[in-house]
C-alpha cells in the first residue's frame, strides 16, 4: 500500500529494494537475489574494495573436488 509503483517491474524492483534494507544482515538473501537477478557483477564490480578483486566468474561456486571425483560427467564452474 506504501508504493508508487505503476507497473510490474516497477514493484519488482520496491519488493527487491525492501529485501535490500530488511535482510541486510540475513544470511545471504541479498547475494542470492543478485544472483538470482543476474545484477551480482553489476553491483558488485563498483563496490570500492570489491573491485579491484572482484571476477565475473565468482557469481559461481566451484564445485567440491570430492564431487568431481564422484561424478566425472560433472565439469568445474569456470575460473576455478
Amino acid at each position: 500500500g506504501n508504493t508508487t509503483a505503476v507497473s510490474q517491474t516497477d514493484m519488482v524492483n520496491a519488493v527487491l529494494n525492501e529485501r535490500r534494507h530488511e535482510l541486510f544482515f540475513e544470511e545471504g538473501h541479498r547475494w542470492f537475489d543478485l544472483v538470482r537477478t543476474n545484477t551480482a557483477n553489476a553491483v558488485l564490480s563498483v563496490i570500492p574494495y570489491k573491485e579491484v578483486n572482484w571476477k565475473p566468474y565468482m557469481v559461481l561456486f566451484p564445485l567440491d573436488a570430492q564431487v568431481l571425483g564422484k561424478a566425472p560427467q560433472l565439469t568445474q564452474n569456470p575460473g576455478y
